[in-house]
């Protein structure tokens, strides 16, 4: 579909296994992804796309119609191609690309992400893969101070938005092994709900903002023995002292 190290590619599908297999099958390729959020406006995503000029947008049932809306009458508007139409992939080859070391260059993006536009027009900001390295490994000698155990991985909660840059210390956790847990949206505004899912689901490291902290706390986070374990990375708005002692 013409996606080479230097093109990017649009992701815009709903929150799921199949938002990570086009991020990872993008990167694979060498190009980079551009998260489209489909619950954003038409003419958000239509500003996107002129900007990034996506060589093609994987979608969804839900990217698909946020799609439809936003391209309508766009010239050279991209092709968009669904994940869900397992028809559409069945004959291609399961094996590696042959240039897929080549494609991947520390210096060349990974992704894309677009700023709110509250100070005016959205800006794509481009981040190269060692950025991404550079966080993977940080982030991993917090986590595994002595060294990684081969036979328990961990169990990481995604609970960013992809459109979000926290997300990828979510999603980086695949590069060491560990497993992935997507966080649906209705959980992310149920307290109850997400410590549910995060003892379900065995969650070992989970990200989230002060806000989000504070609402988890007030629902018994602390109370949850199956939780005790738990490692919480928070970002993206100051702590409040009160919470600092609740820690």
């Amino acid at each position: 579909l013409g996606v080479a190290p230097g093109r990017n590619v649009g992701l815009c599908m709903a929150r799921g296994a199949g938002m990570l297999e086009g991020l990872l099958a993008t990167l694979k390729a060498g190009g980079a992804y551009v998260p489209m959020d489909p619950e954003y406006p038409a003419e958000r995503l239509r500003a996107m796309v002129e900007d990034a000029a996506p060589a093609v947008v994987l979608t969804d049932a839900a990217g698909r119609a946020a799609m439809a809306a936003a391209l309508s009458g766009l010239r050279d508007a991209p092709a968009c191609v669904s994940l869900e139409d397992a028809g559409d992939w069945a004959g291609e080859s399961a094996e590696n690309l042959d240039d897929a070391d080549e494609a991947m260059v520390s210096t060349r993006r990974a992704y894309v992400i677009y700023t709110s536009g509250s100070t005016g027009r959205p800006k794509g900001v481009e981040v190269e893969h060692a950025a991404v390295l550079h966080l993977w490994r940080a982030l991993d000698a917090v986590l595994h101070p002595q060294g990684r155990d081969a036979t328990r991985p961990l169990r990481a909660a995604m609970n960013a938005s992809l459109s979000f840059d926290v997300s990828v210390q979510g999603w980086s956790r695949l590069l060491s092994g560990d497993c992935v847990v997507m966080v649906p949206q209705s959980a992310k505004q149920d307290p109850e709900a997400m410590l549910s899912l995060l003892e379900a689901e065995q969650v070992d490291l989970f990200d989230c903002t002060p806000s989000q902290l504070g609402g988890l706390l007030d629902a018994g986070l602390q109370r949850r023995e199956a939780l005790s374990g738990l490692t919480v990375v928070v970002a993206g708005e100051a702590i409040p002292a009160a919470m600092w002692r609740a820690m």
